[in-house]
């Protein structure tokens, strides 16, 4: 990727908060340029911390052009169902859903912003672009995203409702003595907790067959929620390195099914979460 030197406008302040405002990102990508010393002004590398007391025109040093932060993957994923405004792929094991940073290569997002563009300029955060919805990086399945604002919008609307049914397989430790779990949680660091003052979720489930594999329904959708309520109830998610005390390879969740207004996207499971 060709590397570009484009001149940036900051305000008078600390720099990284200029420059993320300048730039229309988070102040996290800011302060990793200026670490990464990919930040100049008059020819001097700019350091975190630094403050501009009056305006100041900087260099920036970035892999491609400012603004265009998702590149395409240049072998994208295989279309999984696509609509009007509206795409979906099978985000593999292993991968991120998004980018992390301006640039990045080797998400599911520069898959589908390979197959459709305008899913880079839609959406509240431009390394997130259109995605409706996110799936952990160690989990698998149906992964949607939005190319028109007007269909991201109602789709995000749609997932904070609970009006999406969202249907995982997992195979678990054991089988769950229960039918589901509503605890509430609280996100804690890379993880999260059951804990009373968290956010109230529910999560429902049932077996498809004698060796810990379950169909999950995610009712609500909270980080790490289906793992984190199958660890809660002693039956954690086989390869769970966060909530699984002695993991056993790869996490073994696949996002299989996600329905709404008669739309229907399925993402055939890998063989190990298919019934024995």
């Amino acid at each position: 990727m060709d590397r570009s030197m484009p001149s940036v406008s900051l305000l008078p302040g600390r720099v990284e908060a200029s420059l993320a405002h300048a730039v229309g990102l988070s102040r996290r990508v800011a302060i990793l340029w200026l670490k990464q010393g990919r930040v100049q002004h008059e020819g001097r590398l700019v350091r975190k911390g630094e403050r501009f007391l009056e305006p100041a025109v900087v260099q920036l040093e970035i892999d491609g052009t400012l603004g265009d932060w998702i590149p395409p993957a240049s072998a994208p994923l295989p279309v999984l169902a696509e609509g009007a405004g509206w795409l979906s792929v099978n985000k593999p094991n292993g991968m991120h859903s998004h980018l992390s940073q301006p640039f990045e290569q080797g998400t599911a997002l520069n898959s589908l912003v390979a197959h459709d563009p305008g899913i880079a300029r839609v959406g509240d955060d431009p390394l997130q672009g259109g995605l409706v919805h996110r799936l952990d990086q160690d989990a698998s399945g149906a992964l949607l995203a939005a190319s028109h604002v007007e269909v991201w919008r109602a789709f995000r609307r749609a997932f904070a409702r609970g009006e999406v049914e969202r249907i995982y397989r997992a195979r678990v430790k054991g089988v769950p003595s229960t039918a589901g779990c509503d605890a509430p949680l609280m996100s804690a660091g890379d993880h999260v907790r059951i804990d009373p003052k968290g956010r109230a979720c529910r999560t429902r489930w049932k077996p498809l067959d004698a060796y810990g594999l379950l169909e999950v329904d995610l009712l609500t959708g909270h980080r790490h929620q289906i793992r984190a309520h199958l660890a809660h109830i002693g039956s954690p998610i086989l390869g769970d390195a966060l909530y699984h005390p002695e993991p056993e390879g790869t996490l073994q969740l696949h996002c299989y099914r996600l329905c709404y207004a008669g739309m229907e996207i399925v993402a055939p499971p890998p063989e190990h979460l298919e019934p024995r």
